[in-house]
């Protein structure tokens, strides 16, 4: 009787350690910033930041059962890329897994308090590939002034107003990847890559990185900005 009684409730347990992941997954919120150590990503409502891979920019995704794919119809980067089998461990973690490799993300707190820059200036140069070439200067109030010079949707000249959602995003990204400690010795990048240029004004200090190498964490900032014009197509002159 103990047996039976024994195997009732291991068996009431798994039924509702089930439902419990069940339900976790149909509520999972997968917006916001997420770090698996390698890469800071942010995944918003349409677009993310690629999961897999060091290709920059934002992409387009879904998420299909046990499916994650970013959808990029225009790369040249191999299809297997795209693809990762999702699992959520638990309400702010969920792993990755493509070509045996796994990547476990966990979600990045959007309560702590970040500082807000008055300008930020980022422009990118030329290079032997297709990288977009653009400048764009982002003000406190939102007004952004964006240029497409080459390889980019957004030709010419452009105003636009962007929403302080994606403003406070800007800045709390930056606190992450703690843009203060960009290191003094501002290694240019090698010959044939795009020179970038980045300043961030503060009330109390100036951060201005020049032909910038952009290595380890601080990769996230291209990441980030590389096809800005993806995040800002939807956004109209004031």
């Amino acid at each position: 009787m103990n047996r039976i009684n024994n195997l009732f409730y291991i068996f009431i347990f798994l039924f509702s350690s089930c439902k419990y992941s069940s339900d976790v997954g149909d509520s999972f919120d997968y917006t916001g910033f997420w770090d698996c150590g390698s890469y800071i990503i942010l995944i918003t409502d349409s677009l993310t930041i690629h999961p897999f891979t060091d290709a920059p920019g934002f992409f387009q995704y879904q998420i299909e059962e046990d499916t994650f794919e970013v959808i990029d119809p225009d790369t040249s980067w191999n299809n297997s890329d795209f693809k990762g089998k999702i699992s959520i461990i638990d309400s702010i973690t969920f792993s990755l897994e493509r070509d045996k490799e796994r990547l476990i993300y966990k979600k990045l707190s959007s309560d702590s308090p970040f500082k807000k820059f008055n300008r930020l200036f980022f422009e990118t140069g030329y290079c032997d590939g297709k990288w977009p070439v653009f400048r764009m200067t982002l003000m406190q109030d939102g007004k952004l002034f964006y240029e497409g010079i080459a390889n980019t949707k957004l030709k010419g000249n452009k105003e636009l107003l962007i929403s302080e959602d994606l403003l406070n995003q800007l800045n709390q990204f930056l606190n992450l990847i703690n843009i203060d400690n960009y290191p003094d010795d501002k290694l240019s990048p090698p010959a044939g890559n795009p020179r970038i240029n980045m300043l961030i004004e503060y009330d109390d200090h100036i951060i201005s990185i020049d032909d910038g190498l952009f290595e380890d964490k601080y990769y996230n900032i291209l990441k980030y900005f590389f096809r800005f014009e993806t995040l800002i197509s939807s956004y109209n002159e004031p």
